[in-house]
């Protein structure tokens, strides 16, 4: 069964707030799992708890949580993920800058997040990359088309896409079904960064032991 390896960028796990209130795994993931029986119910797996947490999102999605194929006032939460880690790179570039581009002046920040990969099933998956109406699917301004195609395809395991934000359009993935998705996280790494604000052109500098330096203009992904 042909299977890959996806990518995602989340909060820097040693930096968390409930991490600096416990001094050991077992009592993160206690107070983790603590937190994830007020959000609500799970289906019982086996799935490490950053896996997990995408689905445990509440519903129906509020507007200021909905994404692509995450419509507001749907039932749909989604694990979203990248083939690369430059396209996941590019995708938390647009989603950080976008909260900080229009701020006067602010000053530069150093936020490391983390970086996982996991291995993902695409059978029985919607492949978007050649529909017809993939411009507006994939559109940088509006998640209208995408989010009707979510509603239209309710039951569909994961949706493929092209990325608008990555350099070479590569492919995201939007997984409904955490069965369709490895237990475990793999290649893990802290992704540092410098976020620069200037008249016309905000940039992110990631940094990493074993991956090369990323430069993104906001520019390249708004």
């Amino acid at each position: 069964m042909f299977k890959l390896n996806i990518y995602r960028i989340v909060e820097h796990q040693a930096a968390s707030a409930i991490r600096l209130v416990t001094d050991t795994q077992d009592e993160y993931e206690f107070i983790e799992t603590e937190l994830d029986s007020l959000r609500p119910a799970l289906k019982q797996t086996s799935h490490h708890l950053l896996i997990k947490k995408p689905f445990s999102y509440p519903t129906p999605v509020p507007l200021d949580f909905s994404r692509r194929f995450t419509p507001p006032g749907s039932d749909l939460l989604a694990f979203y993920g990248s083939e690369y880690l430059t396209t996941a790179v590019y995708e938390l570039a647009y989603h950080f800058m976008e909260f900080r581009i229009h701020l006067p002046a602010p000053s530069q920040v150093s936020e490391p997040r983390t970086a996982f990969s996991v291995e993902f099933d695409p059978s029985d998956g919607l492949n978007l990359n050649s529909h017809p109406k993939i411009d507006l699917i994939a559109s940088k301004k509006s998640y209208e088309v995408s989010q009707q195609i979510a509603e239209e395809n309710k039951g569909v395991p994961s949706i493929l896409y092209p990325s608008c934000r990555g350099p070479n359009h590569e492919l995201n993935v939007a997984v409904y079904d955490i069965q369709k998705l490895g237990t475990d996280i793999e290649q893990t790494q802290t992704l540092k960064f410098v976020y620069l604000h200037k008249q016309q052109s905000s940039l992110i500098f990631f940094e990493g032991e074993s991956n090369p330096r990323h430069k993104v203009a906001w520019s390249e992904v708004a």
